[in-house]
């Protein structure tokens, strides 16, 4: 990797992180400006008392497909379009170990949106690394992505300034360590989302 490649990097980095935070500053206004209401009903006639079902000891999956079944009747168009599908899933899977794990996406999905809501509806909620550590991972995956960049910046940064060579061998270390990070991500990130695709497709497919 050379000082070339690094230059070019330098002259790019600074777009690509205006872009990104502009669009996470944009998604950030956009829905702040939202109505709560609809995500109070969300929250108080779905979210909460599915997670109250699940929250019952020793309660069968089958069970809490059948408790749950009328919030999703009742209050669909309220619900997030990830928990409708993760849920129909689960309603049609037939094999016990499959449902288990369906059930276990299930599981997350709920919490992850209860902490969401209770975020947004203003009640009490945990620090930042917890609610990092519930958030869906589709957003985990960004907020490590534009971290990773900010640190090959920062590197390349200090590699292009400074001449003592044993500082800009280590940069050079952590910087290529940062773009391989980046770059596995992004491989993970489409991966899901391919996986993701082929899931509603099966799922348009059985309706």
């Amino acid at each position: 990797m050379n000082e070339k490649f690094i230059d070019f990097f330098m002259t790019l980095a600074p777009t690509l992180l205006t872009s990104v935070t502009a669009f996470f500053v944009g998604r950030y206004n956009n829905f702040q400006d939202r109505p709560l209401d609809k995500m109070e009903i969300a929250y108080n006639r779905v979210y909460y008392p599915v997670y109250r079902i699940m929250r019952e000891d020793s309660i069968k999956i089958s069970t809490v497909i059948e408790k749950a079944k009328m919030y999703f009747c009742k209050y669909e168009k309220y619900i997030d379009k990830t928990t409708t599908m993760i849920y129909q899933q689960l309603c049609e899977c037939k094999d016990i170990e499959e449902q288990k794990r369906i059930y276990s996406a299930f599981s997350d999905n709920i919490h992850n949106n209860c902490i969401y809501l209770r975020k947004k509806l203003g009640y009490l909620q945990p620090g930042y690394f917890r609610i990092y550590q519930y958030l869906p991972t589709k957003i985990k995956t960004l907020i490590r992505i534009v971290f990773e960049f900010i640190v090959c910046y920062f590197c390349a940064c200090i590699f292009s300034f400074v001449k003592v060579e044993k500082i800009r061998e280590i940069c050079l270390v952590f910087f290529t360590i940062g773009l391989f990070a980046i770059f596995v991500e992004l491989i993970f990130l489409l991966i899901r989302k391919m996986f993701d695709f082929i899931r509603k497709i099966k799922i348009c497919n059985k309706k």
